[in-house]
This record gives structure tokens, C-alpha cells and sequence, in this order.
């Protein structure tokens, strides 16, 4: 069967009968553009009729026939919808031009010229891609359709029996809506005059059957029933199921019975290694949920193709969270960036109340640049109970989620042995594998057919090269990438999968790499059997709750936070330093608590990790200072040096040794790669490199901190810093240059001041001046105070420059840099105001006291900057943030970025020179040790999110920064501050 060129005959299909004009003429009146070039409907439905004529099983059944018909629309519908930028590109050249009618420009456009013989020739001339995908995917159709009409007549009899259908008569065929995979073959929708409405999926159904019969051996073994059966007619290859159609609860009990099933179901699925549970594939009726596409089963572990040397690969908390509940996708968690930076979760268990445009990488011809695509997320909420009219999400019934997933687990420990004699002897199952999110192919796909793509071939296949680039996290494998692009070329959504019995991947029908995966997915279940146990269900059920308090401000009735204290008040009691060392040794505990070790017994944690706008992921730490290894790392270096454990100091070294040597091994990976490339004190490599100094300054030599790996990371700075667009001491290259000035004191590289003075130079040329004084806009498009990613960080980050380099258009910088900070402050209400809106020139006047942002941070650059230089405004500077933390400080929050514990900090540096201080915070802070019971925890989450009565483990949000400070604190003497 040979599919003719649509331009083949393009006169004689320009020739359009009076009929088809008057109908060309009521669909350009109603603006739909299935009459643009009518000519491609014609062509397409020639190919229709030629091949129902071909194939006698269609040929000699009326139904076969209508099926293939009402399919062959849809599949114009959406294609119809692909190119419309086109469409739309093209009636715009032609309305610029005035070549249009006014008034009915559009009508116009579609009707007469779309449909002229000599500009069809000049389209298909201008988009030779275009038409070589119209005759691909009409091709595609052909095939998808007769497919679809021969299981259809040939599955009469046993869909009748099966399903009940009383009447064999097509009503309504919807199809071509949905991911395409191997050769746009999708899910399709057939209804019935009789109202039985089937779907057909061109895979099989084992996956479901074979989870509905687990279901049913587990209730053999007396486990209530959880899910629903839904009715599937599985083949080979493809598969017939039944609708299922939503339908309300009446009782808020019943409402409660539903969570406590998902609960049960989410323990289900994390032992069989189920995934891609979102909410468009699942579906409530009453009090019960009806699984509908369970295509990731027993997944096997993925470590992508990383050599297992690569600290992702290896990472027990990696491994941990992938494999964990979080990984079945049924908790809400972030699976969207938006240009927002709010996020959205599209799990099972979430509630999608509106679309939000994400950020979407797109190719201009030149390179790839960021932009924004609306993200279409299931509002109809389907996936959750109905009652009242209204659909009700998880936020009050969590503890009925959790209720079922511990009665499921223990109800897995008791028959642990039932359930693993019964995996062993399944059936092999077909699995999917997701290697990549399926949104990302999906957007892609749409941009594919932008006009700029589809007048030229090499273009057309370069955009797809972007998936080469877009694999932020590390974890790209260039056989399995290759396929990606190569199955995206070839029109379809890439899909891979394997088999429960197999190490090997495979795609478009063929193996594509042997042993890819390190067990199969049977043996992962049957481990996570094996090693099941109230220690793994304590952690699961913690990430249950961190998933909710994240998403639906969960918050565990039985948790007792430290109460807010009001320090720096007239006191009697005495300071007493063992409180402060027992309660930072107590912090340690709690880390090692939660640590997980490898086969070289080095700690790996994962908890919640901020992101913009006080958002949270659940994820593995990584390096960095903020809530990252680097940050643990100083906590423990400064246990040592208080108590002279050597295993303390081992614990800080073993992170920086594996973060130095993996950079120095693997830094082609770090470069130009958007999660990595921050030059900046807080993002990893530079806050491993600057912390092996402040090692080396407690007299630690570090033998892997070698002149090589300085000497590479100077290189990759020198790349990497004219890319910056945070600039600020944090983000940006301004903290870069602390670390360059450190590392120049130890090593006294002559390379260093030079590049430390090109830095500079480049941060100058983003500098925008305001008044007598300059600032640096952030990604936000705000100007900020204070220290974390504001002007007085970056007056100290330029002192210290000048003091390296000896330029005097630095001192000056900095100075300037003082003067934008002291024109935002308020002379009567004696505080820094927030930040300068960069576009309006409007000025936020919020009061805040944080280390981060305000008089905290003012606080420590002027106490900094001090060791640079003097002027007639630092001391009642000084004088000013140190009264306004000391008396209008948070009390409540205590984390280092927005909390207590970072001014604390801060006051005991000035404490070192003033001994009444120094008694004042011991004395406050004994007073608040004394108070605190052992069982209660430390607020840690900033100021703003959604639950901030969480206790984090990493440094500035968390219980280590927390210890730090105490340290700090009690014993200045022996500890090394950060800066």
C-alpha cells in the first residue's frame, strides 16, 4: 500500500466542486480552520477511501467503515491544531502586506486564498517539512485506523460478551488525543449506540490485570479491598477497556474510606515499583479508585548510564528517594517549573486548580533561550471524591492517607513471605520506563512546528537536539538521548521500556542497550520485600508527611517546637557552655540519625531543599552551603576543632574529597549546565573548594586539594563568570571573589588577582546606577539590601576585591555600592527599606531583620567591611542593626537565613570586642537552651512558607547552621566562621 505525494496532483486537487466551496465558505465564516488548504482534506480522504477498498474486512462492513471515517477526522482535527502557527504566520505576512479584504481578513484568508492553486504551490515550496510530515503522519493514520477498525471487527464477538454491548452500531469515535508512539499510534474512544463506551489502547493490559489479581491474592490473605476492577479484553499488543464513570460520594466518612484506600494503594504501589501515577490516569467513583493506566510496574532501578564513580550514581540518598514513595507519583510534589518559580503538582493526590506557564527551553535559530508555554493540567479533578458538587482534596483527611499506608506495609510485613513466593512466579511484565518526563517531548513537539522549522530540514532536526542539552541533573546517556531524538524525528513521543525479568532497555521494538538497568525490577520488588521493616515504613511515612506539608500545610498535631523566648532581657542565670556543646552534639545525633551510609560508611542525607519563593522539593544533598553538604561540612569541622573527635572531622572531609575529586574527574559535566554553572560562594564547586580552605586555615591539609583541582576550577571560573546573572554575594560572581581572595592567601597564585579583577570588571559593566550610588537588578527584578543578594553583600564582596587587586575603581564600587543601601534607608524609622523595583523605580518598604535580607545583614557587611575601611556612618551603622536584631529580630523562626540563629551569629563576631555582649548572649541563649525540652524541635523553614514549623537539616534553613552558631557561640576561640 503506497501513500501518493500530496503534491502529486496539486492542480487537480485545487479543482473544487460548488458544494465544496459552499462549505469552505460556512467554515471560514465560523473561523475554523479545517478549510485551510481543503485540497489536504480531499487528498487525505482519497487515501481514506483507497485504502477501506483495499482491506475487505473494512471494506465489506459498514461499521469497520464509519470507525475508519470518524477516526480520519479527528486525526485532521489534530493536525489541524499542530500547524496552526502556520496558518497563523502566513495571514499575517499577507495582512502586513494589505493583500486581505478589510473586514474579513481571516474569512477571506481561508477561504480563497488558502484554497488558490498557485499558493498552495508557493506554501508547500516555502514549507518543504511540512509536507513531508503531512505525507508521514496521513501515512501514520492509514495504518493507525486500519489497525484500529480490524481489532475492532474482529473483537465483535468477544467485546459483546465482555462489555454487554447490545447494539454493535458505531456512535462517536474520538482518537488521535494523546501522546503518539510508534508511528502515532494512541489511545482511542469508541461509543456505542447502546451508550457502551469502550477504550482501546494500542498496548496490552497485563499490567492492570496483573495488579487487580495481586489486589485479589492479597484480599485472599484478608486485606480490604482498595481499588476497583475495571473490565479489560487484553491481546497482544493492544487492549479493550471499559469506561468508568465518575460518580459522588454522599457521606463525609466516605470521603475518608477513599483516602485511607489510596493511603493502602500508595503502599501497594511502592513495593511493586509502580510509577507515573498522575492525576489523568486514575479515576474516582464513589469512596473508590479505578486504576485505568498502570504502564510503569516492577520499574527496575535507573542509574542512566552514570559511571558508577559519579556521586549521583552512588549517592544512597539518591537511590533512597527514587526508589522511595515518592517515586510512584501519587504525593503531590513539584513537577513543573513556572515562570513564576511557584511550581505545580500534577500527582495523583494533588488538586489542579489552574494552568500556569512554565518555563520552556526553545530553539531560535541561533542557540536555545528560555521562554514560557502554558502548562494544561487536569482541572477537572476527576482523580478525587465528589461531594456536595464539589471535588475534595487531601489537606484534611492526610492522617487517613497515612492510616492507610500503615496498615497496608504492616499488613505486607505479615505476609511477607506469601507475597514473595507469589512475585516469583509471575509472569514477565512489559514495563515503561520514563527516562524523561513526558511534558518535555510534549513541548518540544509543539515547537516543532513553529514556521521557522518547517521551511528547512536541518533546522527542523536540530531542535531536536536540544534533548542533548536539556538533561540539567546529569544523568544523560547518549545511546538512550540518541533514540529520543531519533524517535522524535521520526514524529512520535519517545517511549522505552522493559520487561520485569530484564536488565535491558529497548525502544521502537528493538533491544537498544544490554544490561542497563543493575537488577530487574522483579528483583527490586522482591528486595523491597525482603528488607521491609518499621525502620523503612518510619521513613517513608516521614516523606508522606514532608509531601503534604510542602503541598497541603500538613503539620503533625503531636510535634512541640522550641517556644519563642524573649532574649537579650535583664537575667540572673547562669551561662553554662556544656548546654551549648550537649545541645550541638544532640543536632549531630539527629544528622547521624538520619544519614544513610554506603559501602565506605559516608553519610548521605535528603530532605526538603528551598527553592524561589519559599517552594520545597524533596531531594537528595547535594554540595553547597546553603542546605547542602558544604554547609554540614562546616558544622562538623567545627565539632572537631570544640571536641577533637577525629570522627567528626572525617564525616566534614569525606564530603569535600568526594565533591573536589569528582569536580577535577567530571568537570566537563559542570560546564554550561544550568543546575551547576553558578559562580557563586554557595553553589557547588566553588562552596566545596572555599570551605577546603577554611579546612587548610584550621591547620587540616587536605591531600585532594590539590594545586591540579585549583587550578581546574580556576579555569572553569574563568569560562563560567561571564554567564552570571545573579551577581550578588550568594548567586553570583561577588561571592566568588571571597573564595579567590582566600585561596590567593594560601597559595598566592599570581593568576588570581587577574582574574579576580576581570570578575569585577564584569559585574561593573551590569552595575545600574541609582542617585550618587549603584546597584545590581536580580533575576527578580528587584534591587535587594542587606547581605544575602543585596548591596551591602556586594560593598563587602568589592572591599575585598580592592584589597586583593589594589584597583582603586574597586574601592570605589564598594563605596558606591554603601551608598545605594544608605539612600534606602529611613531616617525616622531608623531600618533599611527591602528593595528597589528595577523597571518602576518603586521602592519596598518592608521592615525585616533577617541575616539574609535587612539589618541583620547590614549588620555583618559593616562589621566586615570594617577591616577595609572606615567612614563617618559605619559605627552608627552598626549601632543602628544591632539594635533593631536585638530588640525586633525573629524570635519565633529559628534558621540562619531568616531566623534567630543567624543574628546570633553575627552578634558574636561584634561580641568578640565587647564583653558585656558576650555575657548578654550567653546568658539569653543558656536561658533559652534551659527551656528547651529535649523532644521538641527548632522552626526552621523561612518566614512565608506554606508550614514553618518544619526542622530542616541543612545550614541556613536548618538544625545544622542551628549547632553551628552555638559553637560559634560558646567557643569563638576554637570554631572558623564562615566569613
Amino acid at each position: 500500500m503506497i501513500t501518493p505525494t500530496i503534491d502529486f496532483n496539486i492542480e487537480t486537487l485545487g479543482i473544487l466542486s460548488t458544494e465544496e466551496q459552499q462549505q469552505i465558505a460556512v467554515m471560514a465564516q465560523e473561523h475554523n480552520y479545517y478549510c485551510f488548504i481543503y485540497a489536504i482534506n480531499k487528498w487525505c480522504f482519497e487515501q481514506v477511501e483507497e485504502r477501506i477498498q483495499e482491506v475487505a474486512v473494512i471494506r465489506d462492513s459498514s461499521e469497520a467503515s464509519k470507525i475508519f471515517r470518524l477516526s480520519t477526522q479527528n486525526f485532521l482535527g489534530k493536525f489541524r491544531e499542530l500547524i496552526f502557527p502556520t496558518i497563523a504566520f502566513e495571514y499575517n505576512l499577507l495582512k502586513k502586506a494589505g493583500e486581505l479584504e478589510e473586514g474579513q481578513e481571516f474569512v477571506f484568508f481561508l477561504q480563497h486564498i488558502s484554497n488558490d492553486v498557485e499558493w498552495i504551490a508557493y506554501f508547500f515550496a516555502k514549507y518543504p517539512v511540512l509536507v513531508s510530515i503531512i505525507e508521514k503522519v496521513t501515512r501514520f493514520m492509514l495504518d493507525f485506523n486500519e489497525q484500529l477498525t480490524q481489532r475492532c471487527i474482529q473483537d465483535q464477538a468477544i467485546l459483546e460478551q465482555k462489555f454487554g454491548i447490545r447494539d454493535f452500531k458505531i456512535a462517536s469515535v474520538e482518537s488521535f488525543d494523546g501522546d503518539f508512539h510508534n508511528g502515532w499510534e494512541t489511545t482511542a474512544k469508541l461509543r456505542f449506540v447502546d451508550g457502551t463506551t469502550l477504550f482501546y489502547k494500542p498496548r496490552d493490559g497485563q499490567n492492570e490485570l496483573f495488579f487487580q489479581a495481586f489486589n485479589g491474592f492479597c484480599e485472599s490473605l484478608g486485606a480490604t479491598s482498595t481499588m476497583g476492577q475495571i473490565s479489560i479484553v487484553s491481546r497482544e499488543g493492544y487492549c479493550w477497556m471499559e469506561e468508568i464513570k465518575p460518580a459522588p460520594v454522599t457521606l463525609k466518612e466516605e470521603v475518608k474510606q477513599f483516602f485511607w484506600k489510596q493511603g493502602a494503594n500508595l503502599a501497594m504501589f511502592y513495593f511493586l515499583g509502580a510509577s507515573d501515577l498522575i492525576a489523568d490516569n486514575l479515576i474516582v467513583r464513589q469512596n473508590t479508585p479505578y486504576y485505568f493506566d498502570l504502564e510503569v510496574l516492577l520499574k527496575p532501578h535507573m542509574t542512566e548510564g552514570l559511571d558508577e564513580h559519579l556521586y549521583e550514581a552512588r549517592n544512597e540518598a539518591t537511590k533512597f528517594i527514587d526508589d522511595s514513595v515518592l517515586g510512584v507519583n501519587l504525593l503531590p510534589q513539584y513537577g513543573f517549573v513556572t515562570k513564576d518559580f511557584q511550581g505545580v503538582s500534577n500527582a495523583g493526590l494533588s488538586f489542579s486548580k489552574k494552568s500556569l506557564p512554565q518555563l520552556m527551553v526553545s530553539f531560535d535559530g541561533d542557540g536555545f533561550k528560555r521562554d514560557t508555554q502554558p502548562v494544561m493540567l487536569n482541572e477537572a479533578n476527576l482523580h478525587l471524591p465528589l461531594l456536595n458538587g464539589e471535588r475534595i482534596g487531601v489537606e484534611e483527611y492526610v492522617e487517613d492517607i497515612m492510616a492507610g499506608f500503615k496498615d497496608r506495609y504492616q499488613f505486607i510485613l505479615n505476609h511477607r513471605q506469601a507475597l514473595i513466593d507469589y512475585l516469583s512466579n509471575i509472569t514477565p511484565q512489559k514495563t515503561r520506563v520514563l527516562y524523561r518526563p513526558s511534558y518535555v517531548y510534549g513541548k518540544l513537539f509543539l515547537e516543532s512546528f513553529q514556521p521557522k522549522y518547517l521551511s528547512s530540514f536541518e533546522r527542523w532536526k536540530t531542535l531536536f537536539n536540544y534533548l542533548h542539552e536539556a538533561d540539567d541533573d546529569l544523568r544523560g546517556n547518549q545511546a538512550v538521548v540518541n533514540s529520543e531524538v531519533q524517535q522524535m524525528q521520526d514524529l512520535d513521543i519517545p517511549v522505552f521500556y522493559t520487561y520485569s525479568n530484564s536488565q535491558h532497555l529497548y525502544a521502537q521494538g528493538e533491544m537498544l542497550l544490554e544490561n542497563f538497568f543493575p537488577k530487574t525490577g522483579q528483583e527490586e520488588a522482591l528486595n523491597r520485600l525482603k528488607q521491609a521493616s518499621n525502620e523503612d515504613l518510619a521513613r517513608q511515612i516521614k516523606l508522606i508527611e514532608l509531601s503534604f506539608a510542602i503541598h497541603e500545610n500538613y503539620q503533625d498535631k503531636n510535634i512541640q517546637i522550641v517556644q519563642p523566648f524573649p532574649l537579650f532581657e535583664q537575667s540572673h542565670q547562669q551561662v553554662n557552655l556544656d548546654a551549648f556543646l550537649e545541645e550541638a552534639l544532640h543536632i549531630e545525633q539527629k544528622l547521624a540519625d538520619k544519614a544513610l551510609l554506603d559501602k565506605e560508611q559516608t553519610p548521605a542525607y535528603w530532605g526538603l531543599t528551598q527553592t524561589p519563593n519559599s517552594t520545597w522539593a524533596i531531594r537528595p544533598r547535594h554540595w553547597g552551603f546553603f542546605d547542602g553538604l558544604d554547609g554540614i561540612s562546616l558544622f562538623y569541622l567545627n565539632l572537631y576543632l570544640v571536641t577533637g573527635k577525629s570522627s567528626f572531622r572525617e564525616v566534614g572531609e569525606r564530603f569535600l574529597c568526594a565533591g573536589i575529586e569528582q569536580f577535577e574527574q567530571y568537570h566537563s559535566f559542570y560546564q554550561n549546565i544550568d543546575s551547576f554553572n553558578k559562580v557563586s560562594l554557595f553553589n557547588y564547586p566553588i562552596s566545596t573548594f572555599y570551605l577546603a580552605e577554611i579546612f587548610e586555615e584550621a591547620n587540616i591539609p587536605l591531600k585532594f586539594l590539590t594545586k591540579r583541582a585549583t587550578e581546574t576550577l580556576l579555569d572553569w571560573i574563568e569560562y563560567n563568570y561571564q554567564y552570571d546573572q545573579d551577581f550578588d554575594l550568594i548567586s553570583g560572581g561577588a561571592g566568588t571573589l571571597l573564595y579567590l581572595n582566600k585561596l590567593y592567601q594560601r597559595t598566592q597564585n599570581p593568576r588570581i588577582p587577574k582574574l579576580a579583577s576581570n570578575i569585577g570588571d564584569y559585574l561593573l559593566t551590569q552595575a545600574k546606577t541609582f542617585e550618587n550610588g549603584h546597584y545590581w537588578p536580580s533575576i527578580y527584578g528587584k534591587a535587594f539590601t542587606g547581605w544575602s543578594h543585596g548591596s551591602a553583600g556586594m560593598a563587602y564582596a568589592f572591599f575585598v576585591l580592592y584589597d586583593l587587586a589594589k584597583e582603586v575603581r574597586f574601592q570605589q564600587a564598594a563605596q558606591k555600592s554603601l551608598a545605594f543601601e544608605r539612600q534606602m534607608f529611613d531616617s525616622e524609622k531608623q531600618y533599611w527599606y527591602y528593595f528597589l523595583w528595577h523597571e518602576s523605580q518603586e521602592i519596598e518598604k518592608m521592615e525585616n531583620h533577617y541575616w539574609a535580607y535587612g539589618s541583620g545583614g547590614t549588620l555583618l557587611s559593616r562589621v566586615l567591611i570594617k577591616r577595609f575601611f572606615q567612614d563617618e556612618h559605619l559605627d552608627e551603622e552598626i549601632k543602628i542593626a544591632q539594635r533593631n536584631i536585638m530588640s525586633k529580630g525573629p524570635y519565633v523562626n529559628h534558621n540562619y537565613s531568616s531566623g534567630l540563629f543567624g543574628n546570633l551569629d553575627t552578634l558574636s563576631i561584634l561580641a568578640q570586642e565587647d564583653t558585656q555582649l558576650k555575657q548578654q548572649l550567653l546568658t539569653s541563649v543558656t536561658q533559652l537552651l534551659h527551656q528547651k525540652k529535649v523532644h521538641q524541635t527548632w522552626v526552621c523553614a523561612p518566614v512565608g512558607a506554606k508550614n514553618n514549623l518544619m526542622e530542616l537539616d541543612g545550614f541556613f534553613s536548618g538544625i545544622a547552621g542551628i549547632g553551628n552558631t552555638l559553637l560559634n557561640l560558646a567557643f569563638a576561640d576554637q570554631t572558623k566562621s564562615l566569613f
